[in-house]
């Protein structure tokens, strides 16, 4: 009998295409609030993210053997302007997630994110000391602590990710691609470093570790520290765009955002060792990216294009 998969944040740019991805091997549900999804392959349940006991009895009825919570409020300078929300949704709804799974026997899988120190270090590992430096990312340290406190047969996800996203729901690659094409300038930031991964190998990554019954955190990233500039650049080199278009420019200038960490690179060693092999360059994922476009995901939103 084929396992059944139950995404939070349905209609997000990860579970689209996670769900996408996997549709074949598993009866995938994308738990939906209020956008309407219609996804080949998968089916939509909507689910409410509210309470314990509403969350419970969803569950009840779809039976999945594992709930993929990709649930959160991501953006930073909404979840400081609005703190008791984002406590809500990426600490109180995490903490009952995992509670709904723990007491039903259900596999848990918890995305979490890379905002979650203070950006001083590079390339950290899964046992460096968090030093959140927004609500965002004390929000989602709460539920990373209490679900590896309370779950620990769970698997925690530390990520940052690019990939298709829906018209709704751009990713960064969305948006570089996009205006460049478009011939619009824009400005990246060439003093702030991460470690993106494509989704697709995000996904595989993360699958094979669950099959291998891995638990606790681990960062599943790219191998390639890079700054928002050089990411910007090297996608626009592998998609043939005008590197013109391109400017460089410091978050230093950006007074009025939330503040954020620097350097959000993770170390994704622990993940390499467990599975004994090693992510792509960065490059190689760009350019599987771009033999992927004519096959982006096909999403229909009758409600809310």
């Amino acid at each position: 009998m084929r396992k059944k998969i139950l995404f939070t944040g349905g209609s997000g740019l990860l579970a689209l295409n996670w769900a996408n991805q996997v549709c074949k091997d598993f009866d995938v549900i994308l738990g939906l609030h209020e956008r309407e999804i219609i996804l080949n392959g998968v089916e939509s349940f909507k689910i409410s993210l509210e309470s314990e006991i509403e969350f419970s009895k969803c569950v009840a009825i779809i039976k999945p053997n594992l709930i993929i919570h990709a649930a959160g409020m991501t953006n930073v300078d909404q979840c400081e302007a609005l703190p008791e929300l984002a406590n809500k949704i990426n600490y109180e709804g995490a903490k009952f997630v995992s509670d709904v799974c723990l007491k039903n026997n259900i596999d848990l899988i918890f995305i979490s994110t890379d905002h979650l120190f203070d950006g001083t270090v590079p390339n950290v590992s899964e046992n460096h000391v968090k030093n959140p430096l927004n609500c965002y990312g004390r929000t989602k340290s709460l539920g990373e602590d209490y679900i590896q406190f309370n779950n620990p047969n769970s698997l925690i996800i530390r990520t940052n990710f690019f990939g298709w996203g829906p018209s709704y729901r751009q990713s960064f690659s969305d948006f570089v691609i996009d205006n460049v094409r478009g011939g619009k300038n824009i400005t990246l930031f060439n003093d702030v470093f991460y470690t993106p991964i494509l989704i697709e190998i995000l996904v595989e990554t993360v699958m094979e570790l669950y099959f291998k019954k891995a638990t606790g955190i681990f960062n599943v990233v790219g191998n390639d520290r890079v700054s928002k500039l050089e990411f910007g650049l090297e996608l626009a080199k592998v998609f043939r765009l005008n590197l013109d278009l391109i400017k460089e420019g410091s978050i230093n200038g950006n007074k009025q955002l939330v503040k954020r960490p620097k350097d959000l690179s993770l170390s994704n060693s622990k993940a390499n060792r467990f599975l004994k092999k090693e992510i792509i360059n960065l490059s190689d994922q760009i350019a599987r990216l771009h033999d992927s476009e004519r096959n982006k995901i096909s999403i229909l939103a009758p409600n809310n294009l």
